[in-house]
């Protein structure tokens, strides 16, 4: 009897181990799907905020050019 009960005790805590190993895992993937977004979007307004400076620029270019 006291062969069962540890047994059943054993197989109870591995099975909580193993179940809240995939849980973190799920939860760092979440994170790492999110930092790859805002990193995008970071990357994505450095872009524009550079394109606006050449857009900028070659407009002074033009306007100089028609005086």
């Amino acid at each position: 009897m006291k062969k069962l009960l540890i047994t059943t005790l054993t197989l109870a805590s591995l099975l909580q181990t193993a179940c809240s190993q995939d849980t973190d895992k799920a939860e760092n993937d979440q994170d790492h799907v999110w930092k790859t977004q805002t990193d995008a979007l970071k990357q994505a307004q450095q872009l524009q905020g550079s394109l606006n400076e050449e857009t900028e620029r070659k407009q002074k270019q033009l306007e100089e050019i028609d005086r």
